[in-house]
Order: structure tokens, then sequence, then C-alpha cells
């Protein structure tokens, strides 16, 4: 059997969406639990909330506490009142990651506002899930996928330029991770459209980033922002909606796994530790010393860490810290299991002395 579930259900991407969001949303419900971010509430409020109140749409909201933890979805969906219809999540994955997990606990269908384009949270089916302190746990693949995206491009542009990185690092991940994953499954079609858009996501993260980062650095809500936010959203969701496990994620998300146990990288945004275990998984699997250089060229060019030190960690790390990175990198849970062979410890811990 092969899961294919290609992306949300609609997907809308326009400059000063959310002053008609009561448009889009008034066809799905009519009374809402937001789920917010503190600071994305406080930004994307002043222009959702008239646009509810002019299509008659109940709301009540609930900040989200910081992590997508268990606790915080048992806490969140406890609060949830009787008769909404619609979960809706403001914010950053995390929050996004949170309202999906309370939706499918309650079997409600689920909107996503994303508010930085940090991950492809919002067009996934999936929850990745950290204690309360921001060390990896396990994700939960769930049975819908959003029923609605909204993407407002002038939020986007005006958001932090880091998160932007952040999702380039996240999306460029499709296709490093995405041809490993896919090895003796190439002709299988759900395999091909992943491995398709994985290259999508390549070939525009490559001819538009350097200028995307600069117009973000500017505020700019140009094409370049446009294509980039399209590309960490809908391109990099459709990688493991077509091809699920066989596209999806393996070792450079697994070392990011690995990386919670370091406090010093919780600073760091998702997507930047992806980034590292990007070049992670090009010296587990042996690849040519050129193209580990081509990637490291990229990254300087756009920002992306090439290190530890660059992800936060100014210390040397010890054989046993890196011992417990390699082992949580390779929990049952962590997305290292879709690896196509077999990987250690020993490997693990190589690879990331020889990226430093």
């Amino acid at each position: 059997m092969h899961l294919s579930m290609a992306s949300t259900n609609a997907y809308v991407q326009e400059q000063g969406l959310m002053k008609k969001a009561g448009e889009w949303l008034i066809k799905y419900g009519k009374n809402l639990f937001i789920v917010g971010g503190k600071t994305a509430w406080s930004k994307v409020s002043v222009v959702l909330e008239p646009s509810l109140k002019e299509y008659e749409i109940a709301y009540e909201v609930a900040i989200f506490a910081g992590e997508s933890s268990y606790e915080e979805v048992d806490r969140l969906q406890k609060i949830v009142p009787h008769g909404v219809d619609l979960i809706v999540g403001v914010g950053g994955g995390k929050a996004i990651d949170a309202a999906k997990a309370v939706a499918a606990k309650l079997g409600i269908p689920y909107v996503a506002i994303p508010t930085v384009a940090g991950t492809c949270a919002c067009v996934t089916p999936l929850s990745v899930m950290y204690t309360p302190d921001g060390v990896f746990i396990d994700f939960i693949s769930h049975p819908q996928n959003s029923i609605l995206t909204l993407v407002d491009g002038d939020i986007i542009a005006d958001s932090p330029v880091s998160y932007m990185l952040s999702g380039i690092g996240d999306t460029l991940a499709k296709w490093y991770e995405g041809i490993v994953c896919a090895r003796g499954h190439e002709d299988h079609v759900p395999t091909k459209l992943g491995l398709a858009a994985a290259r999508i996501c390549l070939e525009t993260l490559t001819e538009y980033s350097e200028v995307a980062i600069k117009d973000m650095n500017s505020k700019t809500p140009s094409y370049a922002v446009q294509q980039i936010t399209d590309t960490i959203f809908l391109s990099a969701g459709a990688v493991g909606g077509f091809g699920n496990q066989n596209t999806r994620a393996c070792a450079a998300h697994g070392v990011h796994d690995g990386l919670t146990a370091v406090k010093e990288t919780h600073q760091m945004m998702h997507g930047m530790k992806v980034a590292y275990g990007i070049i992670a998984l090009l010296y587990i699997d042996n690849q040519p010393s050129e193209e580990i250089e081509r990637v490291k060229s990229f990254y300087r060019k756009i920002g992306l860490p090439t290190s530890l030190f660059e992800l936060g960690v100014k210390r040397k790390l010890s054989d046993e810290e890196l011992s417990k990175i390699a082992h949580l990198a390779l929990s049952p849970t962590s997305f290292m299991r879709f690896m196509p062979y077999p990987v250690s410890a020993a490997m693990i811990t190589e690879a990331m002395k020889k990226t430093e």
C-alpha cells in the first residue's frame, strides 16, 4: 500500500489576504477555535478580526505556549468550546502542528495560516512532537490534511528573514533526502511525483533564494519572495505528500532530531539544523566532495550554517555528547529510519566530525 496525500485541500497566497480571510473561512465553518503564537496573533489579528466580524464568524483564541508537545496539545484540547467546527492554526510550524494535533484528536477540520515561511507544516498531515523543553520525541501522522491554507504575502514579507532562511534549509533537504529515500522505489508513480516536486524545490531555491533573502531584508513582497514562499510551502509539502516515506525525510532530519539533545541548538530554527543535517547526510552517503562543496558554497552565499559553531554551539562537543546526538538520531521514532540502508552511531559521529 502507498498512502498519497498530496497537499492541502485548498491553498491561497495573495498580498493582503487576511483582510478578506472571512470570505474563505466561511466556506468551511462558522465557529472557530484559533491557536495562535503570541507574536503571530498580535500581527494577524489586526487585519483578520474585522473580516471575521464582517462574515459573522464566531471565534475564540488560545495563545500557543511555544512547543508542539503532547502536554500543550492536551491543554489546548481541554479548552476547545463546544460547537467549534473549525480549528485554525496561526503562526509558525510548531503552532500549526499543535493545532493539527488538536483537530485530529477532536475529529474537526483545520485551517493553517502561516505567518512565517519556515517549514512546510501548513500543507502536511504531520505534527512533529517535542518535550516541553524542545527535545524531539516523534511525529504523528494525521488522517487528514489542512482543509485550507491561507498565506498573506504581506505578512510573510514582513516577518524576520531568519524564518525564510530556515525554510530554505528545510526545503533544500527535500531534494537531498528525497533522492536517497527513493532508492529502490524509483519506478513507483507516487515516488516519481515526489521526486519531481523535490527537483522543483531544488531548482527554485537555486534560482531565487539570494534575491528573496535580499528582498526580505527590505520587507519587500517581491516575485522572488513569492516564489520561495510557494516552494517552502506547496512544493515541499508535495514531496512527501506524493511520495510519503519514499521521498519524505531521512538522515538530514534525523541529525536535526539528534541535535535537539544539545541545549545550545534550541535557539536555532528547525531548518537551520536540517541544513546542517544535509551536509552530514552527504558524508554518511559518501557523496562526492565536489557535491558537498557545492552545497556549502550555496550556504555561504545566503547564510545557512556549515558548522556547529554557526548553529550556536561555541565549544567543541565531547565524544559523549556526539554519541548522545547519534543515539537520539537513531531512536525508533526518528526520521533516520527512512534511510534505505542501516546507519550506525559511528557513521553519524564520523559525518559530524567531517562536517566540522
